[in-house]
């Protein structure tokens, strides 16, 4: 293509386009040369067919041009990497895109397939850089995708040499094209096995991956296998689609918004921005986007329609609109193809104006999937409450096994999440597994997308935006709550996981009558003993109680007391004697009444467990519900917490050889919000290790290694340093003093203004002097604004030889700090340094680190006074014994 000085001169111009504008230029210049790739389409398939006569008699010939809407999709996703200036190419889709137009020979043989190819190269001119054959990145081993892709353009002299004789029509020169050769079997596994478990919207499990590679090596049995394989990918359908960040969600909303302005009869796209909008609450833009359609006969359409408008009045079901929504759910179930999902979004609309009717149509959507986990699970909440006992549960537990499974298939997928799981949560109380329905709730509570906000007054009506898909989930739990009450008797941990319910629709969906209703539960208001202030910083100190742990505990005790010499804040823990409720109250005891411990006991304590009534250990001690320990025993605490208005960011969780309670108690802080560091301890058994595999990309959960001073540093650093500005100066003195010892090939090793410094090592210089305040403040020193530039730094080392103390006592904080700092930023062990995948072998306790390393935590002291100088800062004795005002 013949490319005018205008053109280029237009390239700058075209980088600065937002995305509206870039499509609507680049759209409207492909519609302009549409035209001349339909005559390409013609030309291609006429020529390929002719060619295979003799080559491949029985080959299929496809060919077809690049719609609009897939035109637009395509250059508004890969718009940052056209732009990108270190790309050589020019940013122009209509030279990037290379398939404008597009052929497939699909042949019986794979020598068919190679006597095709020798006949492309002889015949066209090939951009080789962007064509190749696929399956040449199958490693002897692999099975997988195989098919041969060339970017072709027409060349006359090479087709009539290639024996082809045809007049090219001029408007097609220059023009690209794709053309794509594979056997009928490579086709099927393209169609089938490609196409459905690679391109899917959705994160496909490994397990099913390997499902499909195995079946394109052997293709025995390809319909029975890959129907089978298909049905397992008919779970991932989903009302409410993958599961994304809220933002993530938004960004992909505005690109389809963009897409359907240039095809606003695709209802589908339309349905899909729908989904995606009451994924994260966002009722207003589902509505706008479904309601030109609102007439449409289109079954997805009236669904997500209906549920919009459903939700969207749910407090007023005799308002004409949520009659409407209603209706159309009822018009989008009387499709012939029964839609469980369908059915049950139908039954919810029926739920609190006619049980009788909601239940009958549960009915059908169990009947139509008997194991879709929301239809079976409101089918069973509904029958529970109309026979008033679990007769039905107990019938129905084949099916209720087969569902839960389809639950984890979903979770693992990453697809239908809220539903998902709330699912989930009512199956284990069913099947009797308490533990883990509590876990499946965390879970739940975790994906609500307000996670550190202002909690409302009790008496507050605030709604705020409308809740996410999460939130519903957990709104709509209260009703299933409520029905399957009258078996509370037979399902343990029903307790546990209701008041669970309330903390979470408190804390992530600022539900003002859930704060009412945790009121009636808090020990403030019980016990008239408002020990909690709203301003307290609170840690929980969660593990093992049990006699056969307390060697385990004798060994933490000595790094825990160190850790608390000098700290203030409220330990919440068992109360008891034994095991890690002991040591709180020895730490509150040693503490002076710096550190106060409060305790959470069952009413009836079990036989020989005695509770610690020392005064001095344990203010107080508060009672839960029960005769044995329970996780209500912590809930209770969090409910003091949480009545109290104490934000959950403010509160840490630190456990350490913990038991099935502890875990628990560590799942339901991080649903919640706190932050939680687990000791890491490779003696104990994986049992007492809070090794649940789906909670470990939380950003909160933090491993610690057993060092006291990295403990420490857990109970007191904030996430991020405070006095960013003042310490500007001291900063970027601290990247000064660590690049005269890093190497070239350390990021961090790039001067402090270069932009591609990555933020990472910008935060640990920022940490590391704020957190000099409390290093420098347990030997009595502290920081003030510089009194006289003229004098000498202050002299840290003969201070310390004064006091009697060590330098290396504070190098040793100052590893505790950079251990929690690092770990808080995402990085891990490894016993390789790794930059990129953010792995050090340094995080480990101070006396395991090899003498070189600790040098370097030495000499971040002593430069101290240098740096703060550097910030206009100066370091003076508290006492003012050295140093005065």
């Amino acid at each position: 293509m013949a490319y005018s000085r205008r053109y280029y001169d237009n390239l700058e111009k075209w980088n600065q386009f937002g995305d509206v504008e870039w499509v609507k230029l680049h759209v409207g210049r492909f519609f302009q040369i549409r035209e001349r790739c339909g005559q390409y389409e013609e030309f291609l398939k006429d020529l390929l067919k002719e060619a295979c006569r003799k080559l491949a008699p029985l080959a299929i010939i496809e060919a077809r041009t690049k719609s609009i809407p897939s035109f637009a999709e395509k250059i508004i996703r890969k718009k940052t990497h056209y732009i990108d200036p270190r790309d050589p190419l020019p940013p122009d889709p209509l030279v990037r895109v290379t398939d404008l137009c597009g052929g497939r020979v699909i042949t019986q043989t794979s020598s068919q397939v190679e006597s095709v190819c020798n006949f492309i190269k002889r015949a066209f001119e090939i951009d080789w850089a962007n064509s190749g054959d696929v399956s040449q990145r199958l490693t002897p081993t692999e099975f997988g995708y195989r098919s041969v892709h060339y970017i072709v353009s027409i060349d006359a002299k090479k087709l009539n040499a290639a024996g082809i004789e045809a007049v090219v029509p001029k408007a097609i020169l220059n023009l690209k094209a794709e053309i794509q050769v594979r056997t009928l079997l490579e086709h099927t596994w393209a169609d089938i096995g490609h196409d459905m478990a690679y391109k899917t919207e959705v994160k496909v499990p490994a397990n099913i991956r390997r499902q499909f590679a195995a079946l394109a090596a052997i293709l025995e049995g390809a319909d029975r296998e890959f129907g089978r394989v298909l049905r397992e990918l008919d779970v991932f359908k989903s009302n409410y689609g993958a599961h994304h960040k809220p933002e993530e969600v938004e960004q992909e909303i505005r690109r389809l918004q963009i897409v359907l302005c240039h095809d606003p009869r695709n209802i589908d796209l339309a349905v899909k921005i729908a989904q995606l909008a009451l994924s994260i609450g966002e009722y207003d833009l589902a509505l706008k986007v479904i309601d030109p359609y609102s007439e449409e006969p289109h079954k997805a359409a009236q669904r997500v329609h209906g549920v919009t408008l459903t939700d969207l009045y749910w407090d007023t079901p005799k308002d004409k609109r949520f009659i409407k929504g209603r209706d159309l759910l009822e018009a989008a179930s009387k499709h012939p193809e029964k839609d469980a999902e369908t059915l049950c979004a139908w039954a919810e609309s029926w739920a609190r104006e006619d049980e009788t009717k909601a239940r009958d149509i549960y009915q059908q959507a169990v009947t139509s999937d008997p194991t879709e986990p929301a239809a079976l699970c409101r089918y069973l909440e509904f029958e529970v409450a109309h026979l008033t006992n679990d007769t039905v549960v107990r019938l129905g537990s084949p099916m209720i096994q087969n569902a839960m499974q389809r639950c984890r298939i979903q979770i693992e997928g990453r697809v239908n999440l809220p539903l998902a799981w709330a699912s989930l949560t009512v199956f284990h109380l069913f099947a009797r597994e308490p533990f883990e329905a509590l876990m499946a709730m965390a879970q739940l509570i975790r994906l609500c997308d307000n996670p550190q906000i202002s909690l409302p007054p009790v008496d507050s009506c605030e709604v705020g935006r409308r809740p996410c898909a999460a939130g519903r989930a957990l709104l709509r739990m209260q009703e299933t709550f409520r029905r399957i009450k009258c078996i509370r008797k037979e399902i343990e941990g029903f307790e546990w996981c209701e008041r669970l319910l309330l903390l979470g629709l408190a804390v992530r969906v600022r539900d003002a009558g859930a704060i009412k209703d945790l009121m009636e539960f808090s020990s403030r208001r019980n016990q008239q003993a408002k020990h909690i202030q709203k301003t307290d910083s609170i840690v929980i100190l969660s593990g093992g109680c049990a006699p056969e742990v307390q060697g385990e505990i004798e060994r933490f005790r000595p790094h825990l007391l160190r850790a608390c010499e000098g700290l203030s804040f409220k330990l919440f823990c068992g109360g008891t004697t034994s095991g890690i409720s002991g040591l709180a109250g020895e730490i509150a005891k040693n503490s002076k009444g710096k550190i106060t411990s409060w305790g959470y006991l069952p009413r009836y304590l079990p036989r020989g467990v005695r509770e610690d009534k020392d005064p001095e250990r344990f203010a107080f001690c508060f009672s839960s519900p029960g005769c044995d320990f329970t996780p209500l025993d912590p809930l209770q605490g969090w409910t003091d917490i949480i009545t109290a208005g104490v934000e959950p960011c403010r509160v840490k969780v630190l456990s350490y050889c913990g038991g099935p309670i502890s875990q628990a108690e560590c799942a339901v802080g991080l649903a919640l919000g706190a932050r939680v560091g687990v000791v890491e301890d490779l003696a104990l058994p994986k049992s007492r290790r809070f090794g649940d595999a789906g909670w470990e990309d939380h950003n909160n959960l933090i491993r610690l290694p057993m060092d006291a001073m990295t403990l420490r540093a857990f109970l007191v650093i904030d996430q991020l340093p405070g006095k960013r500005k003042e310490y500007e100066m001291a900063a970027k003195q601290a990247h000064l003093d660590y690049v005269k010892f890093a190497t070239p090939k350390d990021p961090a090793f790039l001067p402090w203004d270069d932009k591609d410094h990555p933020e990472d090592f910008k935060l640990s210089c920022y940490h590391q002097v704020a957190y000099a305040e409390a290093i420098l403040k347990t030997v009595g020193l502290g920081i003030r604004k510089l009194t006289n530039p003229q004098k000498k730094p202050f002299d840290i080392e003969a201070y310390l030889k004064k006091k009697k103390k060590s330098l290396g006592e504070l190098a040793e904080m100052e590893h505790g700090r950079w251990n929690v700092e690092r770990l808080l930023l995402g990085w891990r062990y490894a016993e390789t340094k790794d930059v990129v995948n953010r792995r050090s072998p340094y995080l480990i306790p101070w006396h395991a680190l090899p003498q070189n390393i600790q040098k370097f935590d030495f000499d971040i002291i002593q430069t101290l006074p240098g740096k703060f100088k550097a910030a206009g800062l100066e370091i003076y004795s508290l006492a003012g014994s050295l140093e005065k005002p």
